[in-house]
């Protein structure tokens, strides 16, 4: 007999929380409840236990989720329950530096901390020198990622399809300063100096503190993050729904 969405839930299916260590176990898919930003905090979670994320919008844009209401869950669960949905697979990047290594699903963001001096960055990839910026710092996003801070800085969107990297400057002081995109099989090294300190943001939660001088080496990583779609709307519809509702700006 066909499983219901009631029936699931009165088995103890779904679990309400990710507090502990080892919640993937026996977990077949993390539904997040919220906005990109939360999916953000368990992406890297999801990209290491292969366990594919179905969002559910409640926030204000949800490029990330699939689900525009939290209304919606029953129906999700029904066609998961049927099989009737596709596997998104997102590419990620990931990061090595003094603080160690981490995974990013949007972006890195190298910029200056709390103070007022410029960042001077050297970018290399591959070994050979491929910009040097100063301003405010640098972004480096996988695809997914151009829809959200590099956006903000002037960036082109780039398909989820595309294997590409994207590098954003921040705040460039110069005039001809624009983002490049460069091949996903690309080792970009970011040498950063400055005055006092700088920090690194990962997705826009891991915050390491450096110093001048500091040499961050930033790839495409080997896993990836899953989502799961219902299928219906293209990137590009998406895109534009998604962007017209982040111009309706109220002031009131």
């Amino acid at each position: 007999m066909e499983k219901t969405y009631k029936e699931l839930d009165r088995a103890g299916i779904f679990h309400y929380n990710f507090d502990g260590e080892n919640f993937e176990k026996d977990t077949d898919y993390i539904f997040v409840i919220g906005g990109d930003g939360s999916i953000l905090k368990i992406a890297d979670r999801s990209a290491c236990s292969g366990i594919p994320i179905l969002g559910i919008n409640t926030g204000r844009i949800g490029f990330l989720t699939e689900t525009e209401s939290i209304e919606g869950i029953k129906t999700a669960v029904n066609r998961l329950v049927d099989g009737d949905y596709i596997i998104d697979k997102r590419a990620m990047i990931e990061v090595q530096g003094e603080g160690g290594s981490f995974f990013a699903l949007n972006e890195v963001a190298i910029s200056r901390a709390d103070n007022l001096n410029i960042v001077n960055i050297t970018l290399k990839t591959n070994g050979d020198i491929l910009e040097k910026y100063s301003g405010d710092g640098v972004l480096i996003a996988t695809p997914t990622g151009s829809t959200a801070y590099s956006l903000s800085a002037g960036g082109p969107v780039l398909s989820p399809q595309v294997a590409a990297l994207l590098v954003t400057p921040i705040c460039p002081h110069t005039l001809h300063s624009r983002s490049i995109v460069v091949p996903d099989n690309s080792i970009i090294e970011v040498e950063a100096k400055l005055r006092g300190e700088g920090i690194i943001v990962v997705d826009g939660k891991k915050k390491i503190i450096f110093t001048n001088n500091t040499v961050v080496m930033i790839k495409k990583s080997k896993k990836h993050c899953a989502f799961v779609r219902f299928g219906g709307q293209s990137f590009y519809s998406r895109l534009l729904n998604k962007l017209a509702q982040w111009s309706d700006i109220s002031f009131d």
